[in-house]
């Protein structure tokens, strides 16, 4: 199968709520701030807005009425309102140039795909309860964690069989990340621990998915070390997800309600869906090899509720 770029990836993903339709394009990005009409069955129906300047547009997430986008040539993040205004953070973590700098906490980055999850933070007998931009990184297999004003809290180095960079430029990166319904993660700043309340899944791959991928799976019993010498949080997964063997790039990930998994690997062109339990419910998608496909190169994924009926 013919492999992307980086960029051309970037350019061919797709996401869309209910209130708020976004269509990634490199160079720009473009949103509608309205609420949708069904009967356009999932088309964007004009556009409202252009947004995001000189860059390549990667991953996006929202909190609230605030859009988040990943910008994977400056390795920053840019901030827009619903009107489609960018909301200056000049002395966010994540601005352009600190992914530059050596002594930055983002040194290296190259925003890929953005998430949001619950955090709650531990201030002595004072607890704060958030929500945070996850944000992984297509330089090496670690997800940064940033509060929504752009300060980083914390930063998960997830691994699976050991894939590191090696000499011949390989590399394990992480892709969609997703947590379960009512999963949070609880930290504590001065003590440098992190709790997972729940369930929290990433798509791993090594190498562009030359190599084996699977979804990295974590749960309330996963422990998560403290690397001073890295200043990350370095879990080992609880499972390791691999569609019976198959899976080689799970790019998007997802759960639904009751907390089943979703996953999309784009090289197999396949679903898998998990239980809560992480048993295999079923695989979805004709094999790359075969003649149909019911997907072409799958690139994230988000669930929505059809609300009651």
């Amino acid at each position: 199968m013919r492999k992307l770029s980086p960029l051309t990836r970037h350019a061919r993903r797709l996401f869309g709520l209910t209130a708020l339709a976004v269509l990634v394009v490199a160079p720009a990005l473009v949103a509608q701030s309205v609420p949708f009409n069904p009967a356009d069955t999932g088309k964007l129906f004009g556009i409202r807005h252009e947004l995001h300047g000189p860059g390549a547009p990667a991953g996006v997430t929202f909190i609230d009425d605030m859009l988040f986008v990943g910008d994977a040539d400056n390795g920053a993040v840019t901030v827009y309102n619903r009107d489609g205004e960018e909301i200056a953070l000049p002395d966010a973590d994540w601005a352009p140039g600190n992914a530059f700098d050596e002594l930055s906490p983002v040194f290296g980055l190259i925003p890929n795909m953005l998430s949001s999850a619950a955090v709650s933070i531990v201030d002595g007998n004072n607890t704060t309860d958030t929500t945070v931009v996850l944000v992984s990184d297509s330089s090496v297999a670690r997800v940064l964690a940033f509060t929504a004003e752009g300060t980083h809290l914390f930063t998960l180095r997830l691994a699976w069989q050991g894939g590191q960079p090696d000499a011949n430029g390989h590399v394990a990166v992480i892709n969609g990340m997703a947590m379960s319904p009512g999963s949070r993660f609880v930290f504590t700043p001065a003590t440098e621990s992190l709790v997972l309340d729940g369930t929290f899944a990433a798509g791993w791959a090594y190498d562009f998915g030359q190599q084996p991928g699977a979804v990295l799976a974590y749960n309330a019993s996963t422990a998560f070390p403290f690397d001073v010498n890295g200043a990350w949080f370095a879990p080992e997964p609880h499972e390791a997800l691999t569609s019976n063997g198959t899976a080689r790039e799970v790019f998007g990930v997802t759960f639904d309600s009751v907390g089943n998994l979703y996953a999309v690997d784009t090289v197999t062109e396949q679903l898998t869906v998990y239980a809560p339990d992480f048993s295999q419910l079923f695989t979805y998608g004709t094999p790359e090899d075969d003649s149909m496909s019911e997907f072409h190169e799958p690139y994230g994924m988000a669930y929505m509720s059809a609300g009651p009926s």
